[in-house]
């Protein structure tokens, strides 16, 4: 039997997790780079600075709704709240997120 085709995948932003989302469906092994620990890309919040490494800030809030900004696999919680900061949407978000096995 053939392997799989291994793809690249460059970060595990929600582009990057959407693609690697592709890939799998389609039968292909990706395989994800990304510079930092935890998934979440340009969205993922940093309480501290890291250098080359970019953060949004904690008061940003979110201005989409949470059933339209979600990953269709992992709906929002009934307890997530209409509009919140981003570093308590992304913390969410993002423990949830690192279920997937990449």
């Amino acid at each position: 039997m053939a392997q799989p085709k291994k793809i690249a995948i460059i970060g595990a932003g929600p582009s990057g997790l959407t693609a690697i989302k592709s890939c799998k469906e389609e039968g292909f092994l990706p395989v994800c780079f990304e510079r930092n620990g935890d998934p979440g890309g340009l969205w993922r919040y940093h309480d501290e600075d890291i250098e080359g490494v970019a953060s949004v800030m904690k008061t940003t809030i979110i201005n989409t709704s949470k059933e339209l900004s979600a990953f269709s696999d992992f709906p929002p919680r009934k307890n997530t709240q209409i509009s919140c900061t981003t570093a308590r949407c992304l913390i969410t978000s993002c423990y949830t997120l690192k279920r997937l096995t990449f």
